[in-house]
């Protein structure tokens, strides 16, 4: 349950074409991407913010490379 100025934690998981987000453990979005010639393997990872005048920080934050070496 989110209370005010409590932290929260976030994962995001992606594997190919598929991107999974999770949200204090519990399964928020899935996101597909069909579009194989535009989708992209590399790139930049980015935090965005549409809180429009709120306070956003982040803390801890991590990579794991979980692919097959």
């Amino acid at each position: 349950m989110y209370k005010e100025q409590d932290w929260i934690t976030m994962e995001i998981i992606s594997n190919v074409d598929r991107l999974v987000q999770k949200i204090n453990g519990v399964h928020f979005a899935t996101l597909i991407d069909r579009d194989a010639d535009m989708r992209r393997a590399k790139g930049l990872i980015a935090f965005q913010d549409h809180g429009k005048g709120c306070t956003v920080a982040f803390r801890n934050v991590g990579l794991k490379d979980t692919s097959a070496k």
